[in-house]
């Protein structure tokens, strides 16, 4: 009827990283329309970017690169229409913290995955090993019961032997005695039908004995046949006595092919060889005592080495002698490949958080007891991983204000049951070896698994290099305004001195020379040429109104 846990989850994240998605763009909005900032919201932006990539992983850092866009265009549309170098480095830290938790989270995941494989192997391994040990002990016991009943019934027909050689002389003398009399004769033969009595019924339990001894040997030859593990029966001569099915499937032989074969010859790999050979000889000649358990390969048909975790046990006949040993063994080749490929994945791991430039990593308990720095660590505070390792990381580089905001997320980080942020990430001054304050953008977080004690993480990105950029910023945009002022200021004085210029010199010679060509025209007699001064007259008129308006478009209408 419902959907599954799984698709309920998948939309809750949606709908929880979407809301969050629609807050902060509201912020931004809001901060930058009503207020005319940007860096007091783009701290809620770490939200939804570390719970996106934490979840979805690879594909949540699409959430991180939507906000960094956000970041950027807001600055734009919405602000100051100038991004600062400020706004890249929010933007580009939204990506590198989305990518790096993807990451973290992946990587958790896959070892999760391949731990928890790995661990129902070794349960069913070993729930299988206890089942066969349970069953061997069952059919030694049985054995045992078997060889003990067949000791008695040769005891019985040993005595019965011994009563029918009894009786036979009995017989030679009822014979010497038969002309004693018929009397003697017959209860002799009375007597010798009830010993040949008595010897079939022993005989016949005999053979009941001997059928019993013989199911049972048939019942602990299909245990030993069907057993999940190797078994093998090795000889004094080095030589396979018997052994199972489940040891012919991994060798890929014929059980024809395996035994009466040199075990050592053609079944271990010859770099181990002699010293197998070394070692069986002094386990039978008695001169080591069995080890009970070992690793070593074999070697199959196709020349392939398969790892086999063996259980030895020495075998001695009737008379308490070796006569060779019993040898069970699991396959844990995938096993072995698996416990490697963990190991590489965690070298892996702690390469990349060691070597992550300008990222210090920390990692310490629930007590602040420091278990990992890496090298960017000795670079920003300036500790060596030797001198940091076993301190509480209080003590290295929390400032005396920030101890009780560390006291509280470990004594938040004892009652969590699940991995997440420790601390609320944000900017913080930490403390040098040499007492100096180092900014840095700081992010706690705890990673649970299972049961386990939490393991906490303090990941730091220095901000010192930022920070004298934006001091550097501020210094130039200070000498830009001052620059700007006197450009203003030198540009409003070069438009007063044109202006008077043309007012004092250029306005007043033009006006002059159009008074001397009126009364130049008014005693021309000639009416062309007086015809002419006058369009002359004129065209001095507009360039006189010309450069009265060029005038006022250079400087204040003030009187000149």
């Amino acid at each position: 009827m419902g959907q599954k846990p799984e698709k309920r989850n998948g939309r809750y994240k949606f709908f929880i990283v979407a809301g969050l998605l629609v807050v902060v763009s509201a912020l931004t909005c809001y901060f930058h329309l009503v207020f005319g900032i940007g860096a007091v919201f783009t701290h809620l932006f770490y939200i939804p970017v570390i719970l996106a990539s934490f979840w979805w992983r690879r594909k949540g850092v699409a959430v991180a690169v939507l906000l960094a866009v956000l970041l950027v265009f807001s600055r734009i549309f919405l602000g100051a229409n100038v991004v600062t170098v400020n706004d890249y480095l929010r933007a580009v830290m939204f990506i590198v913290i989305g990518f790096v938790v993807a990451q973290l989270s992946r990587r958790i995941a896959q070892e999760h995955q391949q731990l928890e494989a790995v661990n129902q192997q070794l349960r069913a391994s070993e729930q299988q090993l206890k089942a066969a040990n349970q069953q061997l002990r069952a059919d030694e016991q049985q054995l045992r019961a078997a060889n003990q009943q067949l000791r008695a019934d040769e005891q019985q027909l040993k005595a019965a032997n011994q009563q029918l050689g009894a009786t036979e002389q009995q017989l030679k003398a009822a014979n010497q005695q038969l002309r004693a009399g018929e009397q003697q004769l017959k209860a002799a033969n009375q007597q010798l039908r009830a010993d040949e009595q008595q010897l079939r019924a022993a005989n016949q339990q005999l053979r009941a004995s001997e059928q019993q001894l013989r199911a049972e040997k048939e019942k602990a030859e299909k245990y030993f046949d069907v057993a999940a593990t190797i078994m093998v029966v090795i000889g004094l001569d080095e030589k396979v006595v018997r052994i199972n099915k489940k040891g012919c499937e991994i060798l890929g032989y014929k059980r024809s092919r395996i035994i009466g074969r040199n075990w050592f010859d053609n079944f271990l790999p010859e770099n181990i060889r002699q010293e197998a050979k070394k070692v069986f000889q002094q386990l039978i000649s008695g001169k080591i005592k069995s080890a009970e358990y070992h690793r070593n390969p074999v070697l199959t048909k196709t020349g392939e080495e398969r790892i086999i975790a063996w259980h030895n046990a020495i075998l001695k006949d009737e008379q308490g002698k070796i006569s060779g040993t019993l040898s069970s063994g699991s396959d844990i080749t995938e096993r072995k490949k698996a416990e490697d490929a963990l190991r590489e994945s965690e070298e892996r791991f702690r390469n990349l958080m060691e070597y992550i430039p300008g990222v210090s990593v920390q990692g310490y308990d629930i007590d602040g007891i420091v278990f990992y720095w890496n090298k960017a660590s000795e670079d920003i505070y300036g500790y060596t991983a030797d001198e940091a390792m076993g301190k509480n990381l209080g003590d290295l580089i929390i400032p005396s204000d920030l101890k009780p905001l560390f006291e509280k997320g470990l004594e938040v980080a004892r009652t969590i049951n699940s991995s997440g942020e420790l601390l609320p990430a944000g900017e913080l001054m930490l403390l040098h070896k040499n007492g100096h304050l180092v900014p840095v953008y700081s992010i706690h977080t705890a990673v649970k698994v299972g049961g386990k004690k939490p393991l906490l993480f303090c990941i730091d990105v220095d901000l010192s290099e930022r920070m004298q950029a934006e001091k550097k910023l501020l210094s130039y945009q200070k000498q830009l305004k001052a620059l700007a002022s006197q450009l203003t200021l030198v540009e409003e004085n070069e438009r007063h001195r044109i202006a008077t210029d043309l007012h004092a010199t250029v306005a007043q010679s033009l006006v002059i020379s159009k008074i001397k060509l009126d009364a130049l025209r008014t005693s021309v007699p000639s009416r062309d040429i007086a015809k002419t001064l006058g369009e002359v007259c004129e065209s001095l008129d507009e360039t006189i109104q010309g450069t009265r308006s060029l005038t006022f478009d250079l400087s204040s209408p003030i009187l000149y």
